[in-house]
């Protein structure tokens, strides 16, 4: 049998050391680009100054044809302080929650999935916990029409048969930028447009598609800073308390 020397044994184990050091590295320096992409595309932070956003939005039918138009608007001055009115052919109403309850148009329902989901694109595209840690990066990269894109996609082990869709979220090489989140569903949400505002990066326009059919899109028409007016935020006489409104809250989970 033959020994191996104690020099190459301690070097070996040493490259292994630093090898399994670099790599927990990488990992948490991709776990902490999701985060902070995050946080840097969300304009509803608790500490966000008020502000007015309007969006015009367009539905798509199963064909990927345009079906349905429709215009959002939304107040908000906090995350227990805002207000969503929408006009659209298959829905129109006020939604709105300030510090006695949470109120909506009488003859409305509950906002449309398909709608609100647009909605919170726009405002909190990649919603995640703070602590990531759980969780295993995994990294590729495409090569889009214009830039480069380092795609992360961060998964966990979960039960056998259950069906789980791990986001992708594709960056800008360049500066991080979010410009896509795709999964295998397949479902993918591609972000253009992307403008500063305050600071965080919005995306003016928004595509989502389920494979290759557009389900739905959105554009933002304005944003600005809002000045919080007394009564703009409370119930009309044609609203009515509701107790659903945690429903309507929707997160699109990819």
């Amino acid at each position: 049998m033959v020994s191996l020397p104690k020099t190459f044994i301690a070097g070996a184990a040493l490259l292994l050391s630093t090898t399994a050091m670099s790599s927990a590295q990488d990992a948490d320096s991709l776990r902490h680009r999701v985060l902070q992409m995050s946080h840097a595309t969300r304009i509803n932070e608790p500490w966000e100054k008020p502000w007015h956003m309007r969006v015009s939005f367009q539905l798509y039918d199963e064909k990927g044809k345009a079906s349905e138009s429709g215009e959002l608007e939304e107040w908000w001055a906090g995350l227990q302080l805002w207000k969503i009115t929408i006009q659209s052919p298959s829905y129109s109403g006020t939604t709105l929650e300030n510090q006695d309850g949470d109120f909506r148009t009488k003859t409305a329902g509950l906002i449309p999935v398909r709608i609100r989901a647009l909605e919170a694109d726009l405002v909190y595209p990649a919603p995640m916990t703070e602590d990531l840690g759980a969780m295993t990066p995994h990294l590729h990269h495409v090569q889009s029409e214009s830039s480069e894109l380092d795609c992360i996609q961060l998964t966990q082990p979960v039960p056998p048969g259950i069906p789980i869709y791990f986001a992708n979220y594709c960056l800008d090489s360049k500066d991080d930028s979010l410009k896509e989140i795709y999964s295998d569903k397949p479902w993918r949400m591609i972000r253009s447009q992307l403008t500063s505002f305050r600071g965080q990066s919005v995306a003016f326009s928004i595509k989502i598609q389920a494979g290759k059919r557009i389900t739905e899109s959105a554009d933002i028409e304005n944003l600005t800073d809002l000045v919080v007016e007394s009564g703009l935020f409370s119930p009309t006489s044609d609203m009515t308390g509701v107790t659903d409104l945690h429903r309507i809250r929707v997160v699109r989970v990819p």
